[in-house]
């Protein structure tokens, strides 16, 4: 999985966050108030997610490492998040990234 490719034209980086922050926030609050999961594993899994963001953020000015940390290997994703890795897949897809 990496983010997707397509720029959104006339938007700076802060817009561009601000509006995939919102497109995120009703799936985030989704997660964690799914049933199949207890509130440990919905938290968890929020928190492995965020850290997938932020390195991806973190790697921005950097083309060699944004290279390296724009790939997220599903069967890796889905081992470290065990139940919640469909609901935690449909955040990866709205923050950007796609299946290879």
């Amino acid at each position: 999985m990496e983010p997707a490719a397509e720029p959104v034209t006339g938007m700076d980086v802060a817009a561009r966050l601000r509006r995939q922050g919102e497109e995120l926030l009703p799936a985030a609050k989704a997660l964690l108030e799914c049933q199949q999961l207890t509130p440990q594993q919905a938290l968890g899994s929020l928190s492995v997610l965020v850290d997938i963001v932020d390195r991806l953020l973190c790697q921005l000015e950097d083309p060699d490492s944004l290279e390296k940390f724009r790939r997220v290997k599903a069967s890796a994703l889905q081992k470290k998040l065990g139940a919640a890795f469909k609901q935690a897949l449909q955040l990866l897809f709205l923050a950007g990234f796609r299946e290879e």
